[in-house]
Order: structure tokens, then C-alpha cells, then sequence
């Protein structure tokens, strides 16, 4: 099986767009587009030791505290949750608001409280499984990032745009190989 460029990016696209609406879309101060997110869902599959010991280090890099109307929520096994509690993560990660939900998956929570409320909702997730399924479970829609960028927007509490002809709100794995730049410059010597 050949994987080109266009594939990956055809992929990101789809689960990043899950049930796409534009609701809660604005500018910020500098005229940046910027897209409100409501819930941060991590660990589908469940989150592992080593994800608790990376998300306590993102938690930590700055002074940001979590944004206040953005819901951070992680599933995890009840070992690892026993584990993570040993290690001192839990406390470290309820401390900044992260809340966990043991021996579950994401795709068994698919209404209220975990679930916003509103249609309008946006749901942020680290997970290409969740990204997938998760907009037909829960009539949301489902934005598709890494966790590096889950945690930032839990501290913003919105999402940078970077919507151009060029990049299309691609991530930046995706984004600096220029990758649509050189699929048109391969259809045009075609």
C-alpha cells in the first residue's frame, strides 16, 4: 500500500471535521481566526502511565491554569488511574482541572454531563478512534489534534485557525512539508 501526502491530509481532514459546524468561530484581538472548544476528551484508547507523566509536563510548562469554560476529561483504566495516583500525576493533573473517568471508553459516553449540552458543542480529542466515531455518538463536532495542542487550548480555551489556501487548518507535522504546495507542482509537470 502506497500512504502519499494526499492521503494524510485527506485523513486529518476527515476526522478533524466530524459533524463540522462554524458556531463559536471568531477573531481574537489580533483579527486571528479562533474556534471556541467546550470539552478536551483524552484517552481512547485509555490513557497510559507514560500519557499521565507527558500530560503532567504540559500541565506544568507554563503559569496557564485551565481556561475556565473549557472541560478537560480523560478516561483511563483503574490500574493506571492506582498507578498515576502513586506516582503523584492525578493530583497534579485534578489540581490544574482534569477529570477522570475510569474503566470506560469514550464511546460509551455519549450523552449528558460528560457530553455538552448544546448541538453547537466542540469536541477536542488527541484520538483518531474518538475523532472518527465520536461526532455520529454524540451529534457534536469533533476536532482532531495533538495532545501538545489539546492542553493548549484547555489553557486559551479556544483554537488558532490557521485557514489559508495553503494549509487548510493543517497541523504542523502536516503543515511544514508544504505538502499541497508540492502535490499541485507534481499535477502540473503531469
Amino acid at each position: 500500500v502506497k500512504v502519499t501526502p494526499t492521503h494524510l491530509i485527506d485523513a486529518y481532514e476527515t476526522l478533524n471535521s466530524g459533524g463540522s459546524n462554524n458556531q463559536g468561530t471568531s477573531s481574537d484581538e489580533t483579527g486571528t481566526s479562533v474556534e471556541k472548544i467546550d470539552l478536551i476528551a483524552l484517552g481512547n484508547p485509555h490513557l497510559s502511565v507514560s500519557e499521565l507523566r507527558r500530560l503532567t509536563e504540559l500541565v506544568k510548562q507554563d503559569e496557564r491554569k485551565k481556561h475556565g469554560d473549557v472541560r478537560v476529561m480523560a478516561a483511563l483504566s483503574r490500574h493506571v488511574h492506582s498507578q498515576g495516583k502513586k506516582l503523584g500525576y492525578i493530583k497534579s493533573l485534578e489540581d490544574f482541572g482534569i477529570t477522570f473517568v475510569n474503566d470506560t471508553c469514550w464511546c460509551m459516553m455519549i450523552d449528558q454531563p460528560i457530553i455538552p449540552a448544546s448541538a453547537e458543542a466542540k469536541i477536542m480529542t488527541n484520538s483518531g478512534k474518538y475523532a472518527h466515531y465520536g461526532a455520529g455518538l454524540t451529534n457534536r463536532s469533533l476536532r482532531f489534534a495533538s495532545l501538545v495542542e489539546c492542553i493548549d487550548v484547555s489553557k486559551n480555551g479556544t483554537r488558532l485557525l490557521n485557514r489559508n489556501e495553503n494549509d487548510s487548518c493543517l497541523p504542523s507535522w502536516l503543515r511544514k512539508f508544504n505538502v499541497r504546495t508540492f502535490v499541485s507542482a507534481v499535477k502540473k509537470l503531469k
